[in-house]
């Protein structure tokens, strides 16, 4: 065959793919409420921290970035040890692994912020690769140095007497855990910092969940002077979690308010405790709250904001 009519039809055959995948992007966007995944061809650049509007959109443009970095990574590089995906769970090296306090593991994971990426209100399913898929359970990863400095996420498991709880709380490092996500929640967690307070109430691994909130709000420059009470309860000082890097935020986030409870020094957490440490927020009739942690404590923690004055729509109980 000639070689210049090769080359046309090479250039024709080319064009044709160019095409297709047009029209393939042009029906994803089209679906994206059916679920399917965006197609993302270039890697986006995250927003300026002025960019956000500081009104609680959703998605935010912060959200938005984080899901078409995803799109982008899944798209152009599949799946990897130590890279997430939301369709499938991917095996992750257990870094390390120790006690913290009596009913809780602390594993650290062998992946980075360029492969592991969680946004907030996200989580991801974790099970160990003997377990079926549908055995996974729900946790908050959290993005903090490591003993060498090094960023990597950390997940905090409680030890139950059985299931999927117990045998993740049983890895050790060099082992491998599956992980599935990041999986979007129903709930709008940048809601909470929208209004002229936020209040955070947790308990165990629910400050992994109020300490996602606290880093979003120090990387946006609209919430960070946002007037924001945070109360972490724990049954000892040493279940105690993140509260070095809690107050190593507290430079950045100068409107915030961090009180500890432990309820084997202070007894349980009560109506009038709760309400000493939430005097002086100006406008707290107005503030939104999260309230993360066990079934009864949550139960508490939200009638007694209420009997603060706090509107039942205002505070999200996880």
């Amino acid at each position: 065959m000639n070689p210049a009519v090769q080359t046309l039809l090479d250039e024709i055959a080319q064009a044709k793919r160019r095409a297709e995948e047009r029209r393939r992007q042009r029906e994803q966007a089209a679906d994206g409420g059916a679920g399917s995944a965006p197609h993302v061809t270039e890697e986006p650049q995250p927003p300026s921290s002025d960019e956000c509007c500081g009104n609680g959109c959703t998605p935010c443009v912060f959200d938005t970035y984080h899901a078409q970095l995803l799109a982008y990574r899944q798209g152009a590089h599949p799946p990897t040890t130590g890279q997430l995906s939301s369709l499938t769970a991917v095996p992750i090296p257990v870094l390390s692994s120790r006690p913290h306090g009596a009913r809780a593991q602390l594993l650290v994971l062998d992946a980075t912020p360029a492969t592991f990426v969680v946004g907030l209100g996200e989580h991801v399913h974790l099970r160990t690769p003997q377990c079926p898929a549908g055995m996974a359970r729900a946790f908050t990863p959290v993005l903090v140095a490591d003993g060498a400095g090094v960023v990597r996420p950390h997940v905090l498991v409680r030890r139950y007497e059985g299931g999927v709880g117990r045998r993740l709380a049983g890895l050790r490092a060099g082992d491998l855990v599956m992980v599935r996500g990041p999986l979007r929640s129903s709930v709008d967690m940048t809601g909470a910092l929208g209004p002229p307070a936020c209040v955070l109430v947790a308990a165990g691994t629910g400050i992994a969940l109020a300490f996602h909130v606290l880093q979003f709000a120090a990387a946006n420059s609209a919430y960070r002077g946002r007037p924001v009470v945070l109360v972490q309860c724990a049954c000892d000082r040493r279940s105690l979690w993140l509260q070095e890097e809690i107050r190593g935020m507290q430079g950045a986030l100068p409107g915030l308010r961090y009180h500890v409870h432990v309820s084997g020094d202070e007894g349980r957490l009560d109506s009038t405790r709760l309400a000493a440490m939430l005097g002086g927020i100006a406008g707290l009739a107005d503030a939104a709250a999260v309230v993360c942690g066990p079934e009864g404590f949550n139960r508490d923690v939200a009638r007694w904001l209420r009997e603060l004055g706090l509107a039942a729509d205002a505070i999200q109980v996880l």
